[in-house]
């Protein structure tokens, strides 16, 4: 049975967090060995269903930024020789 590792962040650092959150907040880190980890607290179901659908899109967002640029600096390659550099028909989404 895997040891349970104790929270690196303190109790009144998250009771700090809560209390300026207005309803909640999402907590993302890494512990010492490199795993994720999830700090979470919500007022009420509607404000875990809100962040949870922010946190969703805010991923999106971030999936479609990370293509773009993956895409962009491949695009940028001078040694590349066919015509994927042209950007005359590229829309930046998060413009």
């Amino acid at each position: 049975m895997r040891k349970k590792k104790k929270n690196p962040f303190p109790k009144h650092l998250l009771n700090q967090i809560d209390e300026w959150a207005n309803g909640g907040y999402i907590l993302f880190n890494f512990d010492e060995d490199g795993v994720p980890e999830i700090n979470a607290d919500f007022a009420d179901y509607k404000n875990a269903l809100c962040l949870q659908a922010y946190a969703s899109l805010w991923a999106k967002a971030m999936e479609e930024n990370n293509v773009n640029l993956c895409m962009n600096s491949l695009a940028d390659d001078p040694d590349d020789e066919d015509d994927f550099g042209d950007r005359d028909d590229y829309e930046d989404p998060l413009a």
